[in-house]
């Protein structure tokens, strides 16, 4: 049938993390996960994950099957998930997981991805030190991880066989055999002696018994009679540094009638150390008092997470409100902290300080005190009647309180001056004040944010409302002045007669755009600077039959032209571009119809410009220019001629 298979500690689990150094390795991840012993055929479902990082983070959950009776380092399934939910299980659906043996179900680490142990559940965990599986099956001893299954299990026939080491046998003693589920329960057992378990399995196939599994560590059953007290919730943010007679205690309370002490638990980071337990009465300030009674905890092998001491056969008896702790030594390791239950049970010292309480700190200590009869009330108390956890509606542990006014779940509230129900607040200036005083010399008149957030300002009086003119910019819009000096203008009205901001050229007599050298106040003569005046008596230099042609005016102007040259061009084109492809230099010829605003640009592939050739008015007729490609790297390239609105562009090819 279908199930989800548990390996931690179920609801009690407490866990840990880890990740793995990689020091200088660039390929710093692996994988780490628990063992599922499922012989036959079986199928997961589903996998849950408990997540340890503070944040959300991506990895692979992954299955590797066995390859006889090795796991196989080449994964069968991969999926990619994200671990969302911090501190919590994170639960994940897969498909087709389908196996015949048992296997591995890991997820990703690297050495800033954590994956969660329970270091008090059986150690089922493996590890891949990338070449293969490192785990119980080969010598090795990992804890088990927070990752569960829901699996779909046929029936394989499967046998199971229970063994037993107790006080009085040195070896396993078989105490359940063939068994076709896998749970058994153990009725046989005496309260408070020590019990080692193993399991092995018989096979259909041959009849043989695989060998035995064994659990770590003993199993001790406590008398129902025995109470466990705590403060902390099990899950632990932080540690206490302890040094050599550091003394660190916590407050519990026993029955009035009188209790005896019978176990100390306490959750330390890391292996090893060694404490001295005391147990001190309660002063009249409430804190710990004179030491009622101590032990050595020597030949302990204290381990990292949680640590129980039997105190059974030691007599300790403690009536109402005692303090339980230890004195440190400077092997003692760092003890556990919780944050998260708010109580003032905790207190520290050191040789050369009192007592202080740590506000709203739980350390990591239990007690276990035996409750005959277990008759335990509803706060915890044995023989109690109740009465010393009641909230203010009489109910054992319950949430409701009473507020200021003394109303229970009333809804009153103490204003900043302590006040019920007052009518004092905080101002900006984190003062106490008084909102119906209106006079800002009064006493206790309230300064408040005015609508650009100033405490006791007046509103706005920037020229952008709240806030100045930024610098850099001309408005509260964040424009620019343009050439012109106009703010988001756009240098149009100090631009002179070519379109240059603040230019110098201006339209001349003629009504020719011209700047200081060029310009023409008497508009007479031949105005093209690239021709020859003819005076009235002078014969134009013209192609004509015979030279028997005259022509005679004031402001005429000579050109020198080929005999074909004397026609005025049709239509404005490029005539030739020489060589093609070319180094360094290209000869370029235009003709123009008529007298144009002319430019001759050169441009790259990727349309930028990278010379200027002519940027100029030019007359009728045709024109020849060189381009010098020196400075510019081998490739194709466009030249582009404009005549007015005209445009034409032509390839050519630069090659070294």
């Amino acid at each position: 049938g279908e199930y989800i298979h548990i390996h931690d500690s179920d609801n009690n689990a407490n866990f840990d993390e880890t990740t793995i150094e990689c020091g200088n390795s660039e390929d710093c991840i692996t994988y780490m996960g628990n063992l599922f012993y499922i012989h036959g055929n079986s199928s997961v479902d589903s996998v849950f994950i408990y997540n340890k990082n503070e944040n959300a983070v991506e990895v692979n959950i992954a299955a590797f099957s066995t390859i006889g009776s090795l796991f196989n380092p080449e994964p069968s399934f991969v999926q990619n998930v994200t671990l969302s939910e911090s501190n919590a299980w994170n639960a994940f659906s897969v498909e087709d997981w389908n196996f015949e043996n048992p296997y591995i179900i890991a997820h990703t680490i690297t050495d800033e991805i954590s994956i969660s142990l329970d270091t008090e559940a059986s150690p089922l965990g493996g590890f891949f030190n990338g070449s293969s599986w490192e785990s119980i099956e080969t010598g090795y001893s990992y804890y088990t991880t927070g990752i569960r299954a829901k699996i779909a299990k046929e029936n394989s026939n499967v046998e199971y066989n229970v063994y037993r080491i107790d006080e009085t046998n040195s070896e396993f003693l078989q105490i359940a055999y063939l068994l076709p589920d896998s749970t058994f329960i153990d009725r046989d057992v005496i309260e408070l002696q020590e019990y080692i378990y193993g399991v092995s399995a018989t096979y259909p196939e041959n009849n043989q018994e695989s060998p035995i599994l064994i659990q770590t560590g003993s199993i001790s059953i406590l008398p129902e009679s025995y109470q466990e007290l705590s403060w902390d919730d099990g899950i632990f943010e932080s540690s206490i540094e302890v040094e050599a007679n550091d003394s660190l205690a916590v407050k519990f309370r026993a029955s009035n009638m009188g209790q005896k002490i019978v176990r100390f638990k306490w959750h330390q980071l890391y292996d090893g150390g060694i404490i001295k337990i005391i147990i001190w009465d309660n002063s009249q300030e409430g804190l710990p008092g004179n030491i009622i009674n101590s032990k050595l905890a020597t030949g302990y092998n204290a381990i990292s997470g949680w640590n129980e001491y039997d105190l059974s056969a030691e007599d300790w008896s403690v009536s109402g409100d005692f303090w339980i702790g230890i004195k440190g030594f400077s092997t003692t390791q760092p003890i556990a902290i919780d944050y998260d239950v708010g109580t003032n049970a905790s207190t520290f010292r050191n040789p050369t300080s009192e007592w202080m309480i740590l506000d709203d700190w739980n350390m990591g200590f239990r007690v276990y005190l035996d409750c005959v009869g277990s008759n335990v009330d509803e706060c915890g108390v044995c023989d109690g009647d109740n009465s010393t956890c009641l909230d203010c509606a009489g109910v054992p542990n319950g949430n409701s309180i009473e507020d200021c006014s003394g109303v229970c779940n009333g809804d009153a509230k103490e204003d900043c001056a302590g006040v019920c129900n007052g009518d004092a607040v905080v101002g900006c200036d984190n003062a106490c004040c008084d909102l119906t005083i209106t006079d800002p010399a009064e006493d206790g008149f309230c300064l408040v944010n005015d609508e650009c957030g100033v405490c006791g300002g007046s509103g706005p009086i920037g020229e952008c409302g709240c806030d100045n003119i930024p610098i850099g910019f001309c408005d509260c819009s964040a424009n620019l002045f343009d050439e012109c000096n106009i703010c988001d203008g756009d240098n149009s009205s100090c631009a002179d007669c070519l379109d240059v901001p603040n230019g110098d050229a201006v339209i001349d007599e003629c009504y020719v755009c011209s700047n200081p050298e060029t310009y023409n106040s008497t508009c007479t003569g031949c105005m093209d600077s690239s021709a020859n005046n003819i005076g009235e008596t002078e014969t134009p230099d013209v192609w004509c039959p015979n030279n028997e042609c005259e022509y005679h005016c004031d402001d005429c102007c000579s050109y020198t032209l080929t005999n074909d040259a004397n026609i005025i061009p049709s239509k404005f084109e490029i005539i030739n571009l020489y060589p093609n492809p070319f180094n360094p230099q290209i000869n370029i010829e235009y003709n123009l119809p008529t007298t144009s605003n002319v430019r001759v640009s050169i441009y790259n592939v990727k349309g930028q410009e990278v010379d200027r050739l002519v940027d100029s008015i030019q007359y009728t007729g045709f024109h020849s220019l060189t381009w010098v490609a020196t400075e510019q790297n081998s490739g194709i390239y466009f030249v582009q001629i404009t005549a007015d609105t005209n445009i034409i562009n032509q390839k050519v090819m630069y090659l070294k």
